[in-house]
């Protein structure tokens, strides 16, 4: 029997995590461009840190969430996570301070949670019986903790 989409959400990375992946890509180049007279840094070593920057963005452009009627999974990509309805003890909307993620993209918090954070607004943090908690960012905070809680009872 197939799991029915109650709810799909994708979040678009900002303006800012762009911004910032850009200039690093351009600062890079940059310095691949203008001529040595010595190779203090490896142009080899410069274009494999514009691929490694290319591919953080292509993994963290777009953080996708799909809610079944039996689990939840949360991810960028590669960094997914599923977590059965039977596993979460509890749900609630949060707006976390700063310095407990330091950033966006796929965090540990100091409070040994996991987060899949886009945006420094609500988002969802879901506390499970067995593993870390885990917290997301979502457009739709509310509406997301509403559905998640039917599903838990």
């Amino acid at each position: 029997m197939s799991e029915r989409i109650q709810y799909k959400e994708a979040l678009e990375s900002g303006t800012i995590f762009n911004l910032l992946i850009a200039g690093a890509v351009l600062l890079v180049g940059y310095f691949l461009m203008i001529p040595y007279r010595d190779e203090t840094i490896p142009r080899i070593l410069l274009l494999i840190i514009i691929i490694v920057l290319f591919g953080v963005f292509l993994v963290f452009r777009k953080l996708d969430i799909v809610v079944t009627d039996k689990r939840i999974k949360i991810g960028f990509h590669l960094l997914s996570l599923e977590v059965l309805f039977s596993d979460i003890e509890e749900v609630e909307v949060i707006d976390p301070p700063f310095w407990r993620y330091g950033g966006l993209g796929y965090r540990f918090g100091l409070d040994g949670s996991i987060g899949y954070v886009l945006n420094f607004r609500k988002g969802i943090r879901i506390s499970r019986e067995n593993g870390r908690d885990i917290f997301f960012s979502t457009n739709n905070p509310d509406e997301m903790a509403t559905i998640l809680k039917k599903n838990l009872s």
